[in-house]
């Protein structure tokens, strides 16, 4: 339905499910924002997350390869707004571009800069700060991270047999103690039969008398 429709010419019914609608979808737009995906991907405008919120650009955000080469113009470029990343593309301008700066070095720049949005390693956002997408990809840290989970691996192996023989060493001396514990209660048990016997002969003399 056009959002342009006069709400005269609407039903209660369809007018109270039209504003109900519409309250969703400004609290979250889960309806909408596939149908603007797809509308932006249509028309080469790369759709991506950018700290937790959707954004559209030039190309998706890309970190700068270690092998690439580039020109020194570009290169102090990527070098200032790593150093700088979140600040505003004026002062972006005012660090390269002097008030004498001629047509032709603005011109170069701003090649520069579009080049390097196209590619991804830098984001121009809509409130004109300008941000560096990615930090250089680091390939040794998960090699290193899964040497060391398999070094925790191998000693566990190695120690489980050792583990195990232990308890039997132990059990050992622990099976001789109750043989130990039973042999001095086995004493008492003949002195209690022992005192029967004589309370019974006064039992048998009473009838014989």
């Amino acid at each position: 339905m056009p959002g342009n429709v006069p709400a005269k010419l609407l039903s209660p019914a369809l007018l109270t499910l039209l504003k109900a609608t519409v309250a969703d979808e400004r609290r979250y737009p889960s309806k909408l924002t596939p149908i603007l995906c797809r509308q932006l991907s249509g028309r080469h405008l790369a759709v991506f997350k950018w700290k937790k919120k959707l954004k559209a650009g030039p190309a998706r955000p890309h970190a700068v390869p270690e092998d690439l080469t580039l020109a020194e113009r570009p290169k102090k470029m990527l070098s200032w707004i790593e150093e700088n990343s979140g600040k505003n593309l004026e002062d972006f301008w005012k660090f390269f571009l002097p008030e004498d700066a001629d047509a032709d070095t603005k011109r170069s720049y701003y090649h520069d800069l579009h080049w390097l949005l196209n590619q991804g390693f830098v984001l121009l956002m809509a409130d004109s700060t300008i941000h560096l997408a990615k930090n250089k990809p680091k390939p040794e840290a998960p090699k290193k991270a899964k040497e060391e989970k398999k070094a925790p691996q191998a000693e566990e192996t190695q120690e489980a047999p050792k583990a195990e023989a232990a308890p039997q060493s132990e059990e050992a001396p622990t099976a001789k103690q109750p043989v130990e514990a039973e042999a001095p209660e086995a004493t008492p048990a003949p002195a209690e039969q022992t005192e029967e016997p004589k309370t019974s002969p006064p039992e048998e003399d009473t009838p014989s008398a």
